[in-house]
């Protein structure tokens, strides 16, 4: 995004950038493996561009965003409490290895990657694909009764087809959300 502004009594044109990427963890851990799949490049590469966006004055961290994740295997509860590991994990690993200050990054948790899980079964063309992505969007994550919960989201996809698709999603595309876990973006804004 080009925007104009004034700097110094000066028309100038400002950008923002979006400077992205994934950081790995092993299926039900929130330690960083700095040798397992690209975390040692992405997190190193991230590091050198962090440092030499504080080195340049017409550049202007706006703030980091970490958003950790899981897969949908596992109970909820542990699920969110994993992903809200994995987001101050990757935290604690920036205040340590860049000039960046605790207060310019900001964590979140979303527990299972639901959307993750919708991007992977439609990139596929598999029969149950757009069953399953329409049940992702459109089925509340819990469906109570009477104040007891009696049906939701995971339910119905456990349940489709007597487990079929949910069996196959467990060998086939969760590996890939386990192993995922958290997304950096680094917002900057460039004069």
């Amino acid at each position: 995004m080009v925007l104009a502004a004034s700097v110094n009594g000066y028309c100038q044109s400002v950008r923002t950038d979006t400077i992205g990427f994934s950081v790995f963890f092993k299926q039900g851990r929130s330690e960083i493996d700095m040798s397992y799949r690209d975390n040692g490049r992405n997190l190193n590469s991230f590091a050198d561009t962090i440092a030499a966006l504080e080195d340049d004055p017409l550049a202007n961290i706006k703030y980091i965003y970490v958003e950790g994740a899981a897969s949908p295997e596992g109970a909820s509860d542990y699920n969110q409490a994993l992903s809200e590991r994995r987001s101050e994990s990757i935290k604690r690993w920036l205040v340590k290895n860049t000039p960046l200050m605790e207060g310019q990054i900001r964590t979140s948790s979303i527990g299972v990657d639901w959307d993750g899980l919708a991007a992977l079964v439609a990139e596929t063309e598999w029969e149950y694909s757009d069953t399953i992505v329409s049940l992702i969007r459109n089925t509340p994550l819990w469906i109570s009764r009477n104040g007891q919960v009696v049906d939701g989201r995971k339910k119905r996809l456990m349940d489709l087809d007597g487990g079929k698709p949910w069996r196959w999603m467990l060998d086939s595309l969760y590996p890939e959300l386990r192993q995922g876990g958290a997304d950096v973006k680094c917002y900057v804004i460039r004069i």
